[in-house]
């Protein structure tokens, strides 16, 4: 990552109101990202084969899938990224 590039966050979450939670809280502690967010693991799948993430953050139980489906897909294109659930 480049020293002027924001770090690259993909949310995995559901809830838009819970997208813009944590992206407030972490504004609220100076920490700006580059953020993309998926609902499921089709919109996951879609967002790890479009472009490179710094880390992941996970809502723990996903509607049809829970996160340790989540985890298993992104070490498969991204496996020494933080993933955070």
């Amino acid at each position: 990552m480049a020293m002027n590039q924001l770090p690259r966050l993909l949310i995995v979450d559901p809830s838009r109101e819970d997208v813009n939670l944590l992206l407030r809280s972490l504004d609220e502690y100076g920490c700006r990202v580059s953020h993309s967010s998926a609902a499921d693991l089709e919109a996951m799948r879609a967002h790890l084969m479009s472009r490179k993430w710094d880390a992941i953050i996970c809502q723990h139980a996903l509607p049809q899938v829970d996160a340790a489906a989540a985890l298993r897909l992104a070490r498969e294109f991204c496996p020494d990224i933080p993933f955070i659930v």
